[in-house]
């Protein structure tokens, strides 16, 4: 198998197509028991009663149902920030 044949079998995804880093701030402390509902996004919490879940969204659907859930559970979205590597975050939404 020559060189292209092999590159053709790899299944490598450019980073670009693996969705983007977004982090999503919510009012107050969720438990850590709602953590399976935001699929693999990792949970954090300040000590000013904030919820910061983070990390890699595939695409805009997987986003607005994550957001969804946050209005199925009548939580008060703070922000939804896209971070692009190198670059400076970007507000998309915002109390």
């Amino acid at each position: 198998m020559d060189e292209i044949e092999q590159n053709l079998h790899q299944h490598v995804i450019p980073n670009h197509c693996q969705g983007d880093f977004y982090e999503i701030r919510i009012q107050d402390h969720l438990d850590v028991i709602w953590s399976e509902w935001f699929d693999s996004l990792s949970l954090d919490w300040t000590a000013s009663g904030v919820t910061i879940s983070s990390g890699r969204i595939p695409d805009q659907a997987a986003l607005l149902g994550i957001l969804n859930r946050l209005y199925r559970l009548n939580l008060t979205l703070l922000s939804v920030i896209k971070i692009d590597p190198g670059e400076n975050p970007v507000i998309l939404a915002a109390r």
